[in-house]
Parts: structure tokens; C-alpha cells; sequence
């Protein structure tokens, strides 16, 4: 039996697929080349991907791990939640980078996927940045923290 996905987890399927797309297409691969390069074998290599770009077929966190390396981005970026496809650092492997996924997965769920937007934004910053951003949360927090 298959589960029907809710509306949110259409949109993420459609927008990893589209980022897998985009960057396919940035290093002029065919779908065959990236199945390939995936590792994918079958006939239908080529239509496995197909559907992944289309956001018909959801990717589990190992595969998602496997595209970003394949692509030469982070798991974050297929994601949606850095704008700059080149936003991580790559030095990490893939053990290092399975565990952060899974940070901001929970994160994500604990928190909310803004917050996990705003935590993966701070940590692109350099440390000015960093200090100015921080400085001007705790003013925000100050001006518009919840009643609790």
C-alpha cells in the first residue's frame, strides 16, 4: 500500500528534484550520465531520474548524501536551505555530512524549517558577520520576544 504524501513533502520532493536538475544540467550531464555517475545500472536508470527531478520519487537521507557528492554541492542546498549551491564546505566527509543532516533534520522538526534556514545562514557567515548577526537577534529578541 502506498502512503500519499502531504502537500509540505510534495513541495520538498519538487524542489531536491529541481535542484538536481539545475545542477545536471549546470555540468551539461544527460539524465544517463548522472544515473551513471550514481551509480544506477538498470534499463530505467535514465526514468529513475526522471521521476527524482520531477519530484515523483522521493530520496531517502543516503541518496540525498550521494547527489550532493555526485553534484559537487551539500545536502543542505538540495534541500532548500541555502540559496548558494556551493554554501558547504566539502572538506567534510560523508559520515560528517550524514550527521549534520540529520542535526538539521531535527532541528528542522523540533524547531521549525525557518530556524533551521536562519542556523544554516549564521554559519555561512565569516566571525564579523557572525558577531553583527547575533548582536542584531538579541535586538529583535528584545523588540518582539513572545509572551510567555
Amino acid at each position: 500500500m502506498k502512503i500519499k504524501k502531504d502537500n509540505d513533502a510534495v513541495a520538498a520532493d519538487k524542489l531536491v528534484g529541481s535542484r538536481i536538475k539545475e545542477l545536471r544540467m549546470k555540468k551539461g550531464w544527460s539524465q544517463e550520465e548522472l544515473a551513471k555517475r550514481m551509480g544506477y545500472t538498470a534499463a530505467n536508470s535514465r526514468s529513475t531520474i526522471s521521476k527524482i527531478e520531477r519530484g515523483d520519487n522521493s530520496i531517502d537521507q543516503s541518496t540525498l548524501i550521494k547527489f550532493s557528492k555526485v553534484l559537487g554541492t551539500s545536502p543542505v542546498y538540495l534541500l532548500g536551505m541555502c540559496e548558494m549551491y556551493d554554501c558547504w564546505d566539502h572538506k567534510y566527509n560523508s559520515e560528517a555530512i550524514g550527521f549534520q543532516t540529520k542535526c538539521l533534520t531535527d532541528i528542522s522538526n523540533v524547531f521549525g524549517e525557518d530556524v533551521t534556514k536562519a542556523l544554516v545562514c549564521l554559519v555561512q557567515l565569516n566571525d564579523e558577520g557572525r558577531t553583527l548577526a547575533l548582536s542584531e537577534i538579541e535586538k529583535l529578541l528584545e523588540h518582539y520576544k513572545r509572551d510567555e
